[in-house]
């Protein structure tokens, strides 16, 4: 019985540990992860069509706004997982998220300089 009860603590002590180092875990995730999108821009309310393109989404929607991007300012642009391509009901709730590439980085500190 005392074998158990030792046994027992010591298995206590490392489920503690394990959560500890589980929480440090995903506060480094959640950071990292924030990091990464830390130059992405979300639009929402574009509606999903079938064989869409989003670089010429994001051009068109830009030139609405009087906006100057090219589709070779775009690095990456992507719907997010929150649409459901199935159900039209959730097509107007798909937003999509862009990242900028260095050029356009470039062209703005230009324009600054």
């Amino acid at each position: 019985m005392v074998r158990l009860r030792s046994e027992n603590k010591e298995l206590q002590r490392t489920v503690q540990e394990l959560r500890k180092t589980t929480s440090e875990n995903q506060e480094a995730i959640n950071s990292l992860e924030q990091y990464g999108r830390r130059e992405c821009l979300e639009i929402k309310g574009l509606a999903w069509t079938q064989h869409e393109n989003t670089d010429e989404l994001i051009v068109a929607t830009a030139k609405k706004l009087h906006v100057n991007i090219k589709k070779d300012d775009i690095s990456v642009s992507h719907r997010l997982s929150k649409c459901n391509k199935d159900n039209p009901s959730t097509h107007h709730h798909c937003p999509f998220l862009f990242q900028e590439s260095e050029r356009l980085d470039l062209q703005q500190s230009e324009q600054t300089a």
